[in-house]
């Protein structure tokens, strides 16, 4: 079964196999939520459709928490009562986060990079989308106006968590009843369990909303994983581990042979023994390239080892255009584990910047993002690799004229621009 897109949280429809063109062949769940019915389904494959005589793979795939949020109704009183408790960066911005890239030429973009909880970006926040959406989480009659900044966005911010979190609370009451299938049919110890998700998410730190940036909450993901047969239990671990790693580790979990074509690494000896092997990677890459989309992220590019990230916005689409000022970011993961101060520019990283530079060059060399598919984006990217005094005006220069552009989006009320024609274009 496959979820058309996203799906519906309510009334839930899933493509199926069949004697249809794919595509035509459905099937619909009238008065269900769609976590419950995907549990539904895995159960009823384990009990009846699959075959008890051979190993079973199953991927028990949920739509939540995917915004914009829905639980099922039962959930409506869990948290009714609490006032979430909210990152400090939510409120407060360091004068030292950031680039830029993600703030403008003296803040001049502030309002208009990342789509925010509070009423921060004018195009897209929290505040003007879930009051219409989710009006019970909010004071009678809600009327922004009536209200502080800070207490608007305090009124968005616990709306978004709190549907947000039921969503998560109903995942977490259908893996039990997962759970306790596999238990009541005597699989439980002989299956590899892995608990994990496409990507992490921003719940108000930084005042951002959603996914696609690299920043750790965001870039990091859950990812727990029970075999008490092999897995000692409650072991913890630093390890940089990529989405790309699981296919090989449960193919020789499974004793089949691993394609050299794959990009990841097995981590079985790590789950256990305990230790990372000597030649495991020492970094991470990451791209998100949907430049100023759905929630106002500049394309980027970055690294991630275990101690430092560095990011670069390199502030255009695949085809070179929409341009936002490029910008470098540079943190210490140990010192600094909530990302709240840009250190590229400290004359005492500048081994280390050259040192992380050259090896997100060889990573992209490596995996194969060498940017030969989109030599215009490419071309921008390779002028502001070393980001000298020159390129650093231009970029104040592209600030400005970005501001310009979304202030005229805005006043046309042109709120879905295009970033993307298919041409190069400035």
């Amino acid at each position: 079964c496959v979820l058309p897109g996203q799906g519906k949280y309510h009334d839930p429809e899933f493509r199926i196999r069949g004697t249809k063109p794919w595509g035509k062949n459905t099937i619909a769940f009238e008065d269900k939520h769609v976590t419950d019915v995907i549990t539904d389904l895995s159960i009823e494959w384990l009990e009846h459709k699959r075959n008890k005589s051979k190993p079973f793979f199953l991927m028990h795939h949920y739509k939540a928490p995917h915004d914009y949020f829905d639980n099922a109704p039962r959930y409506e009183s869990y948290l009714a009562d609490i006032d979430i408790p909210s990152p400090a960066s939510l409120w407060k911005m360091n004068p030292h986060f950031g680039s830029l890239a993600t703030r403008g030429d003296r803040d001049e973009l502030v309002p208009h990079i990342g789509t925010s909880i509070g009423g921060r970006n004018p195009r897209r926040s929290y505040l003007s989308d879930l009051p219409s959406r989710y009006p019970d989480e909010f004071p009678i009659n809600f009327d922004p106006n009536d209200y502080s900044d800070d207490e608007n966005k305090k009124f968005a911010y616990n709306a978004y968590l709190k549907k947000f979190l039921r969503c998560v609370k109903g995942i977490d009451d259908n893996i039990g009843r997962l759970l306790q299938k596999l238990e009541a049919l005597g699989q439980l110890d002989n299956t590899i369990i892995v608990y994990t998700a496409d990507q992490g998410f921003m719940l108000g730190e930084h005042d951002y909303q959603d996914k696609r940036w690299m920043y750790e909450q965001s870039q990091r993901m859950p990812l727990m994983i029970r075999y008490p047969k092999r897995v000692k239990p409650g072991q913890r671990f630093d390890t940089l581990i990529e989405n790309v790693d699981f296919a090989p580790t449960l193919l020789e979990y499974a004793g089949a042979s691993i394609p050299s074509t794959i990009q990841g690494q097995s981590f079985r000896s790590l789950l256990e023994t305990g230790r990372e092997p000597d030649s495991w990677k020492k970094e991470t890459y990451y791209r998100y390239w949907m430049h100023m989309a759905h929630h106002d992220n500049p394309a980027h590019v970055g690294i991630r080892t275990k101690t430092h990230k560095l990011i670069f916005y390199y502030g255009c689409n695949y085809d070179g255009g929409y341009r936002t000022p490029p910008g470098w970011e540079l943190y210490d993961l140990a010192s600094d584990p909530a990302e709240t101060i840009n250190l590229y520019d400290n004359p005492e990283n500048t081994d280390l910047v050259a040192d992380l530079k050259a090896r997100l060059a060889t990573l992209r060399q490596r995996i194969g993002d060498d940017g030969t598919h989109y030599p215009a984006c490419e071309q921008i990217l390779q002028e502001y690799w070393n980001y000298d005094t020159s390129s650093r005006e231009k970029a104040i220069q592209i600030s400005h004229e970005f501001l310009a552009r979304r202030l005229g989006e805005l006043a046309r009320g042109d709120r879905t621009p295009k970033t993307y024609v298919g041409t190069d274009h400035q």
